[in-house]
């Protein structure tokens, strides 16, 4: 797993570096996006390998966050191409962009969990700390009352 990142760490520099070098910042997240993609399927493999961690078993722990992702760059490439921030100074448009963002990826990766039978995960961890954050204090008696 260390020479994983160790190959990571190689890749990133010198494909940082060409990628801005010819196709400037843009050119620099693409190169991040496709080493990402690359180093994704080097880990699945490691898993397989080290582990015995199925290929369908590691999509299905990453296929919602995957989707919630796409929906999400969707969202924000249309908001880009549309004329609704185009005269917003760039740091109010990025904190914007960076809430909207945000909020599209929280209730995708919420509806797809709801409509994947809310399993065990991440998401039923942040319902039930939520849950017990935000209970009144006199919901619990009136639950008591009730049973």
């Amino acid at each position: 797993v260390a020479g994983l990142a160790w190959l990571q760490f190689a890749l990133l520099l010198p494909g940082l570096w060409w990628a801005g070098a010819h196709y400037g910042a843009m050119g620099i997240v693409w190169a991040r996006l496709a080493l990402g993609g690359v180093m994704g399927m080097g880990q699945v493999w490691a898993l397989r390998v080290i582990y015995g961690v199925g290929l369908s078993d590691s999509w299905r722990a990453v296929w919602r966050p995957a989707v919630g992702v796409a929906v999400m760059a969707c969202v924000l490439a249309a908001l880009g191409q549309s004329a609704v921030l185009a005269g917003v100074l760039l740091p109010l448009r990025l904190m914007m962009e960076v809430l909207l963002g945000a909020v599209v990826y929280a209730f995708t990766l919420w509806a797809l969990w709801q409509l994947a039978g809310r399993p065990d995960g991440v998401e039923s961890f942040v319902l039930d700390w939520l849950t017990k954050k935000t209970a009144l204090p006199w919901q619990g008696r009136l639950q008591k009352s009730r049973s």
